[in-house]
């Protein structure tokens, strides 16, 4: 059989049926504007081909609990339309018992949702947070006769309206309507009876059985004699949009709410067209960083990016750039006007898609600067020594734990342990404050004395430890070791209660070296620390390399 998708019209609404007990059609009738096969020789089996493979199980459920019921049944569903797209459509039947061998047969209508289920999408976009979705639309129909009496009532009224068809048929059709809505329907049948008007939609409240008033968009066409022309009465189509107006009113005070709340947030909501230049930021932007939404309508999120290497904006711009969502991203922002300030913000965004296709970014910014400078005070505090700023022992350890582990080879480093020589002393005599002061003035001679890319550390008391990089060995590392020695021992003045005092710190250095003397991080550093012992036990004012005797001449 051919493929049932491409008879699926885009103007079809409501298309009858009947199906014996091997579901297969003995009747199918529509308005014409369903463009589908005649009944002879279609199966259900052959509808179903056409019904997306997400809803099929369901479809065929419903009705084998109809049949086994022997109850109504309305499943709505997703059927192919022949451009790849799918159609919404509800599938309403009623099984009946036949008189000749006792079979259940079903007969029932295809109702197009299409454009119910097209509402229901842009309010679930535009109030994803809340889903407002309303319901299924039940088609209702009805005729009555030109005094307006119900000759014809469709079972769909009792679910609508809860009255039964038998309690409807022979009652005035104006009965049921809002005292308000009284003119306008008489109106539009009367002027549609004259030919001054065509089809159209109208909105009327109709009472339902529970005293409650429902919102149908009801559509009436005058029936006429064939022969004479005249008037005969009218045929209605309805449709329940109580919960599509209930949705829209709930849509546009849920938009004025968001509004008020932009204006008054300290954080700014955002929107860029499809080239990602901005059309709208609400006021909060102004409140936090003191710029006119105005003023930045056009520029685009890289505009003010400081550093285009930062993870975060990397990050940013690598979503936008592949239309993805993103997330809590920070980065530092500079501000027209506001030279050598910075500022961090943390941004997320997500794509705008319309009918599939990518329009723009829509998001929200809040202002961190003093969450990022917080954060970094307490990094600092975790890692470094409070006293002299220098990097603590973590940090040692986790570089040259690093560095032990790197396996793609390169130049070789060295640990050396520095201990000043007679330390004790000056805190004895001086007290701690002239200590601390002499601390901080040797933990700046070893920043000075190394690269920047070197690790200078503060372990505890007056021991300080540098990682740095050796290209040449223990050549480098006695070089370095000169450097280190003719630094700390020049003499530093230090001011205390007591009047100025001159100080000439002086120093010993243990050196070990990697990789000769270990791979593994602990090891370098006990290394270094023997290495250390033989110096001071040598004298003083001096550095040693590490030997493996001088493991044994600690152990001893």
């Amino acid at each position: 059989m051919e493929n049932l998708s491409s008879h699926c019209g885009r103007g079809a609404n409501i298309a009858f049926w009947e199906m014996d007990d091997q579901d297969c059609f003995t009747f199918l009738d529509h308005d014409g504007t369903w463009q589908l096969p005649a009944a002879e020789g279609l199966a259900l089996s052959d509808w179903m081909r056409q019904v997306h493979p997400d809803d099929a199980e369901r479809v065929l459920q419903a009705r084998r609990d109809a049949r086994a019921a022997q109850r109504r049944f309305a499943v709505d569903y997703r059927i192919a339309a022949g451009d790849g797209s799918y159609r919404w459509i509800r599938d309403a039947g009623t099984p009946r018992l036949s008189k000749e061998n006792g079979a259940v047969r079903l007969t029932g209508a295809f109702i197009d949702l299409s454009e119910q289920h097209a509402v229901e999408t842009r309010l679930t976009q535009l109030e994803a947070e809340h889903r407002l979705l309303t319901e299924n639309a039940r088609d209702l129909i009805a005729c009555s006769d030109m005094h307006h009496t119900y000759l014809y009532v469709s079972p769909s009224h009792q679910e609508i309206l809860g009255y039964t068809p038998a309690e409807m048929v022979g009652t005035n059709v104006l009965s049921y309507l809002h005292p308000s809505d009284l003119a306008a329907m008489k109106q539009a049948r009367n002027a549609e009876a004259a030919g001054q008007a065509g089809a159209g939609l109208h909105s009327m409240r109709v009472r339902h059985k529970d005293g409650r008033w429902i919102w149908l968009g009801i559509n009436s066409r005058t029936l006429r004699d064939p022969h004479t022309g005249k008037s005969t009465g009218y045929v209605a189509v309805g449709r329940d949009i109580t919960q599509q107006l209930t949705a829209e009113r709930e849509l546009a005070r849920r938009e004025q709410q968001f509004r008020s709340l932009t204006s008054l947030s300290s954080d700014w909501y955002w929107e860029t067209d499809r080239h990602g230049c901005f059309s709208f930021l609400s006021d909060g932007i102004q409140a936090r960083l003191g710029l006119r939404p105005a003023d930045l309508l056009g520029t685009s999120l890289e505009t003010f990016a400081l550093d285009a290497r930062e993870p975060g904006f990397i990050e940013c711009r690598d979503s936008v750039t592949a239309c993805r969502p993103f997330r809590d991203k920070v980065y530092s922002v500079g501000l027209a006007g506001y030279p050598g300030v910075v500022r961090h913000i943390r941004i997320s965004g997500e794509p705008i898609f319309d009918d599939g296709v990518f329009v723009g970014y829509r998001g929200a910014t809040r202002d961190v600067t003093r969450d990022v400078r917080n954060a970094r005070a307490l990094e600092h505090m975790a890692t470094h020594d409070h006293l002299t700023g220098l990097a603590n022992r973590a940090v040692l350890e986790a570089r040259l734990l690093q560095r032990t582990q790197d396996r793609r080879g390169g130049a070789g480093c060295a640990v050396f342990f520095i201990d000043l020589d007679r330390f004790k002393v000056i805190n004895d005599s001086l007290g701690h404050k002239a200590g601390d002061m002499l601390l901080t003035e040797i933990a700046a001679r070893l920043k000075r004395s190394v690269r920047p890319d070197d690790v200078v550390a503060r372990l505890g008391g007056d021991e300080f430890v540098i990682l740095a990089e050796c290209s040449r060995g223990a050549d480098s590392a006695g070089a370095i070791a000169e450097k280190l020695l003719q630094a700390l021992n020049a003499p530093h003045t230090v001011l205390t209660e007591t009047g100025s005092h001159i100080l000439r710190p002086s120093a010993s250095i243990g050196i070990s070296l990697y990789p000769q003397d270990g791979d593994m991080a602990e090891r370098l550093l006990q290394d270094a620390d023997c290495a250390l012992y033989r110096a001071k036990r040598d004298g003083r004012e001096c550095y040693r390399f590490f030997h493996p005797d001088m493991r044994t001449a600690a152990a001893a």
